[in-house]
């Protein structure tokens, strides 16, 4: 399976709009997009940068590492889950939700996806 078809399991989500695969950098690994209203790929990347800036606080805090964050918009529900520091490959793995969607489910998705890439990424 391709991390493309991978993330498309988000699309079974209620208010399910755009999940991505990034590097800690910032680059996209993989994406999907069902709502083109949005410039999702600017969206993940500036949220990336957030989420490694809540790595960095987290560290100065000496609170542990930052494992995942919400955002919530007035439109938008913005979940972001991190493969951890120490894995072979450290990546991020967001989805995007209209602000009615099912964040539950998509945090328990985010785990079984996030484990379902690490293998394909490592």
């Amino acid at each position: 399976m391709d991390l493309e078809n991978l993330l498309q399991e988000f699309r079974t989500i209620r208010g399910y709009i755009a999940s991505s695969i990034l590097s800690k950098a910032g680059e996209e690994i993989a994406s999907d997009l069902v709502d083109t209203s949005i410039d999702a790929a600017l969206l993940s990347i500036t949220y990336n940068d957030i989420f490694n800036m809540a790595h960095e606080c987290v560290e100065k805090m000496g609170s542990g590492e930052c494992t995942e964050t919400n955002i919530n918009t007035r439109d938008l529900l913005i979940l972001m889950h991190c493969s951890g520091k120490a894995t072979k490959v450290h990546f991020h793995l967001g989805c995007i939700l209209a602000k009615d969607g099912n964040s539950v489910l998509a945090g328990m998705l985010l785990e079984k996806v996030m484990k379902k890439a690490a293998q394909h990424l490592g």
